[in-house]
């Protein structure tokens, strides 16, 4: 957490972020040396006797609600279960599965802790200090004299008042006309699931309402109001809780609608700046936790964030090296995905531009930077990602944490495609590695049809597997033929090629350098120093001739 910008000045204002929970479900684990889950059973769920409540790893059964999107035509998306899994990221934080019967028990307990606190330090209960957590840390902006707060993951609300933190419009005043009361509350969203909860600690009063779709309006916070009117039977306008519930729902749906024509209007790109391969890559975050994966696919570019499917999408260039994704209301929720992001938040920027020199012959331009605008509360104009920074933080002392890994083939015995695939499945699962860099067909089979080989060698891209398609020693023609199968079949093209050449031996100058230049592939040159002869190693002195291997009387090299 150290790595992230500070947004504000501690309790100087309010920034909501359920990352502190997952913080504090850290902090207890190093501190006991159990995990949460155990800590959960242990501490909350056991002492109270609940039996609908489950952490992250336990099995859903069949008595588990299913979750929802709402389209904007009213119907019904089935998202996947979020939350399941072990070693979840923020488990803590939103990974709790649970009942209205079970939370109804478990705050009935907190609110008994937290009377019975007030007077004495004594427990009844597992819940200690709930006094202090249940106190005012930091004011939300209140549109009334009464008090409008922020505790330790409670909202304190005194009574009739305005409820409208993470509200977008003004929803109608709570308990208008009746006598004051304080409510603590809080409501939330998660992949499809919401819920809101109202204690009012002076009654023991717990009002808990939970549903497997967030809807197409502020659903759980305007039926919560209703219920609390109704519990303290207090007189409200029906009318007026239909017609908010309608308003909200069409500004959602417009909101995305406008965003997105904002976001096209600023278009300015029709093609982008420089080739599709110059942006390429893996882009991590300083401390190498979080990467965006900038792929191909076909004539487009998709960004994956942290290669996750369900964070896949297609890429359209926007302004000079930037490019932008687009999402529809529908689109949006049947991802999950929260709809209200401004323009910015869909726009990559990419920088760091990198260019060959005029003696790298066949070297390719390189973006080795983005921008992202991710977070609103922090200025200026996003995080940088740095290519290809891997790891956590530190280099370390394996060279396959940092090190650009190319591989080969050899012709020998055959470049049947089971033997390409195969020979490239060892040189990973052997290096311990993810994919390699550069993968060379390292001579001509001219018994397999080309076809063949460069399907395979694509197969393997589609598979991230490698990167870059290599060929070494092969005829200018050959080359020509392999470049045209792959792009006539939209197959990954050659893009590297590696061959004899240094001060001596510069046959490769007449026809097969023009010809990579023609297609844009990469030169990487073998045997720079003449087998030696650049570096004094081969002296013409008898005594200090090698034998062997290329020294052999039966073989000449140049």
């Amino acid at each position: 957490m150290s790595y992230a910008p500070v947004a504000g000045p501690l309790r100087a204002s309010f920034n909501y972020n359920n990352i502190s929970y997952e913080v504090l479900g850290q902090v207890l684990e190093k501190v006991t040396g159990l995990s949460y889950a155990h800590l959960l059973h242990q501490r909350i769920i056991e002492p109270l006797k609940l039996n609908r409540t489950f952490y992250a790893g336990e099995a859903l059964d069949d008595n588990t609600a299913k979750s929802y999107a709402a389209l904007a035509n009213r119907s019904s998306h089935e998202l996947p279960p979020w939350g399941y899994g072990d070693n979840l990221f923020i488990g803590a934080g939103g990974a709790i599965r649970s009942s209205v019967s079970d939370l109804l028990f478990l705050y009935k307990a907190l609110m008994d802790a937290a009377n019975s606190q007030v007077w004495t330090a004594t427990t009844t209960n597992p819940f200690k200090l709930v006094p202090e957590l249940f106190e005012g840390k930091v004011g939300v902006g209140s549109t009334s004299l009464r008090e409008y707060s922020y505790a330790s993951g409670w909202i304190r609300a005194q009574l009739p008042a305005m409820v409208h933190l993470f509200a977008d419009y003004w929803p109608p005043t709570l308990l208008k006309s009746a006598e004051s009361r304080l409510m603590i509350h809080h409501q939330g969203y998660i992949m499809g699931n919401a819920g809101i909860v109202t204690l009012f600690p002076e009654t023991s009063t717990a009002i808990v309402v939970l549903g497997n779709s967030a809807g197409l309006t502020d659903a759980m916070r305007l039926f919560g109001q209703v219920l609390v009117e109704t519990t303290f039977e207090n007189e409200f306008n029906t009318t007026t809780y239909t017609r908010l519930a309608r308003e909200a729902r069409d500004y959602f749906i417009q909101y995305v609608h406008d965003r997105n024509k904002e976001l096209l209007s600023n278009k300015t790109a029709q093609a982008p700046a420089n080739p599709l391969s110059a942006y390429i890559g893996k882009y991590y975050n300083s401390i190498g936790s979080f990467f965006i994966e900038i792929m191909l696919s076909g004539d487009k570019l998709q960004v994956a964030f942290l290669g996750a499917d369900i964070d896949t999408y297609d890429l359209q260039p926007y302004q000079t090296n930037s490019f932008y994704w687009i999402l529809d209301f529908d689109e949006s929720a049947k991802r999950a995905r929260l709809p209200w992001f401004p323009p910015k938040y869909f726009v990559l920027k990419f920088g760091c531009r990198s260019e060959p020199s005029w003696w790298q012959f066949g070297e390719e331009i390189d973006m080795k930077c983005l921008t992202w605008k991710h977070e609103f509360t922090v200025p200026g104009d996003g995080e940088v990602f740095r290519k290809e920074v891997q790891g956590h933080g530190s280099s370390g002392t394996n060279a396959k944490e940092w090190a650009i890994i190319d591989s080969k083939v050899w012709a020998k015995p055959t470049l049947h495609k089971e033997r390409i695939l195969g020979e490239l499945n060892t040189s990973i699962e052997l290096l311990g590695i993810s994919h390699v860099n550069t993968y060379y067909l390292h001579g001509p089979d001219r018994h397999t049809a080309f076809v063949e080989q460069c399907q395979a060698i694509n197969d393997a891209y589609r598979s991230g597997k490698l990167k870059r398609f290599g060929i070494s020693n092969i005829f200018p023609l050959e080359v020509e033929q392999m470049v045209h199968i792959c792009k006539r079949e939209d197959w990954l093209v050659p893009s590297v090629y590696q061959g004899h050449y240094n001060a001596i031996s510069r046959g490769a100058e007449e026809e097969l350098l023009p010809l990579l230049r023609k297609f844009g592939i990469s030169f990487y040159a073998y045997s720079p120093a003449a087998g030696g002869m650049f570096c004094g190693t081969n002296t013409g002195d008898p005594a200090s001739k090698k034998q062997g291997g290329r020294w052999r009387e039966k073989v000449r090299n140049f």
